[in-house]
């Protein structure tokens, strides 16, 4: 017999005997996977009873609707999947990239025979892999296609393809909670003194980012001339949640959009690709050459946002008031932009000393810094 007893979820009834305990069976017949509770079973033997009674009903064909097999992951995900986050979701292009991943590990299943552990291989195979520029796949990434693929299975419980999401059972890495790497002023400056030439169109986007907090690249790339309010200085920015909020500008970015404004490209958006005339969809490429010509290491395009996130913390703006401009859901988020920079850090550490009645002694000679 395959009846069990499954410990109650509940976070009051954790590690205690309640009753909201129930018997559970779990069976397959002919390649279908048969599963549920039985609240009304009050002993093992009549659990037994009620499996023996339910596995006779699926030989009979009266057992609901679980008589039909789920379908094939890949089915599922390009036919259904794919065809609603289009509709519903502003990122269904990453979800797009990361159900190729996803497909070709598990596409020729069907979405019942994937189990936890399955996920689990696939999260340790993931973690270890090696990406085309020959580095290793971050958990951060591993974790975003965890995430996509437990929406999948949500979306299949909604249309009635599968009763459970074995990714609720499947840990996420645990990731550092860092404010990012951001700018110093002397990098912006090494960043800003190659921007020409070839490399003068992303100028004005890094002073923009810089100094709106923008996320790059949607929310730079998708402002239109409507968004930018010159009277009162300044623009309106969607989020990922398609709320807007309103950013101030300053000088420096005012006068980059204004120049963009002027510019007759005749299209609606402000940042516009000289050689197509349409709308930017990715500098990632330009990007990275000018942080290799500046000798600038470990940043990206996001570390603009984060460089905007910073100086608001160094210059003593609250957490409330950097979630603001941001656009942060979490408060936790902003949080993180408060705390000190390293320069910030080593000014507390020598004024420790400072009017201090106390003579430090030295060697006389001292290493250099």
């Amino acid at each position: 017999m395959s009846v069990f007893i499954r410990q109650c979820q509940r976070k009051a009834c954790k590690g205690k005997t309640c009753k909201h305990r129930h018997y559970h069976y779990d069976f397959w017949i002919n390649g279908v996977r048969y599963r549920g509770s039985i609240k009304e079973a009050r002993t093992r033997d009549q659990a037994e009873q009620a499996e023996v009674r339910i596995r006779n009903e699926v030989f009979e064909g009266t057992y609901g609707t679980r008589r039909k097999a789920a379908p094939l992951f890949e089915k599922f995900v390009h036919d259904t999947y794919l065809p609603w986050a289009k509709t519903n979701k502003r990122s269904w292009k990453s979800d797009e990239l990361r159900c190729k991943t996803l497909v070709k590990y598990f596409g020729e299943k069907r979405l019942d025979e994937i189990s936890t552990e399955m996920i689990e291989i696939f999260k340790s195979s993931r973690r270890d892999s090696i990406t085309q520029r020959g580095n290793r796949l971050s958990e951060a990434s591993v974790n975003r296609e965890l995430e996509v693929l437990s929406k999948i299975y949500s979306k299949a419980i909604d249309f009635d393809k599968v009763d459970r999401n074995p990714c609720k059972k499947v840990e996420r890495f645990t990731l550092r909670n860092t404010r990012g790497r951001y700018f110093t002023r002397a990098e912006e400056a090494r960043l800003m003194s190659v921007l020409t030439g070839t490399l003068a169109h992303l100028r004005p986007i890094v002073i923009v980012g810089i100094g709106t907090g923008l996320r790059p690249p949607s929310e730079i790339f998708n402002l239109r001339r409507s968004d930018v309010d010159f009277e009162r200085n300044v623009i309106r920015a969607g989020t990922k949640t398609n709320e807007e909020r309103e950013i101030p500008i300053g000088s420096a970015v005012r006068e980059v959009l204004l120049e963009l404004y002027n510019r007759d490209t005749g299209s609606e958006y402000l940042f516009v690709s000289w050689r197509t005339g349409e709308q930017f969809k990715e500098i990632k490429n330009g990007f990275r050459r000018a942080l290799e010509l500046a000798k600038i290491k470990g940043a990206c395009l996001y570390t603009m946002r984060h460089t905007f996130g910073t100086r608001l913390g160094e210059k003593g703006y609250t957490a409330y008031e950097i979630m603001a401009l941001m656009g942060h859901k979490d408060i936790k988020t902003s949080s993180r932009y408060v705390h000190s920079t390293d320069g910030r850090k080593r000014e507390a550490v020598e004024s420790i000393w400072e009017s201090s009645p106390h003579k430090i002694p030295t060697n006389g000679v001292q290493p250099s810094l």
